[in-house]
């Protein structure tokens, strides 16, 4: 890209939609790490996320499959068997619509238990891009069920490694229920998204403190050989 296109594309999505909006067919690979306690232990849970486009279902809508490998899984000093809370391998489909929003799982069962172990986890599933234009500093928010909001915060653009992207801060406030850990009630962080297509380039989650959770998610980008 000439510089005189990047500053074109710049000006343009200092204002503007940020869409998902991936080619079908394309993918996407994610090395997770994820950090909690759990009944007073400490839980270290390391993975890779691959995300595939599968079809286009309509305008707004797109189909993919996603499969999830368990690399490593700490409980305190002992290595745990990701096989203790379901294979370490998974691979489950969902539509995702075109504000990156996962509906539609077509089993929701395939969805690996671990990765979703710790609080922070479940916040990698719940990035949600604006319905309307917006510009640096435009908030947006989502309310899920009658215990937990989020609201989001476009930041403009930062390079991560080589590239440009655009940060969005996220914080979210819980009201933990009689099963849920008391002490949740808060979260902050950011992901950062590709200009391009809307996809997610990297994510850093603090949920409850440091002390009760951190998730770390990065792409994993595969250099061609010689």
């Amino acid at each position: 890209m000439s510089i005189a296109a990047g500053f074109v594309l710049l000006a343009l999505t200092q204002r503007g939609r940020l869409t998902w909006k991936p080619e079908v067919g394309s993918s996407r690979k994610y090395s997770v790490h994820l950090t909690g306690v759990s009944a007073g232990t400490k839980v270290d849970i390391r993975y890779t996320w691959t995300q595939k486009i599968l079809a286009r279902v309509e305008e707004t809508m797109l189909t993919e499959e996603d499969f999830v490998h368990c690399d490593s899984y700490w409980s305190g000093v002992q290595e745990v068997q990701p096989s203790a809370h379901g294979p370490a391998d998974r691979t489950y489909r969902l539509t995702r619509t075109s504000l990156g929003e996962a509906t539609g799982y077509q089993d929701k069962r395939a969805i690996p238990d671990w990765p979703r172990f710790t609080p922070v986890g479940d916040l990698f599933f719940d990035l949600l891009l604006p319905e309307k234009s917006v510009s640096m500093g435009g908030k947006w928010s989502k309310k899920y069920g009658a215990n937990r909001s989020l609201e989001f915060t476009y930041k403009g653009w930062e390079r991560v490694d080589a590239n440009e992207a655009q940060r969005i801060l996220c914080s979210m406030t819980f009201e933990p229920g009689p099963d849920d850990v008391p002490s949740v009630k808060t979260g902050t962080g950011s992901f950062w998204i590709s200009p391009l297509d809307g996809s997610l380039v990297k994510a850093d989650l603090t949920i409850g403190g440091e002390k009760q959770g951190l998730a770390h998610l990065h792409e994993v980008v595969e250099l061609a050989k010689n």
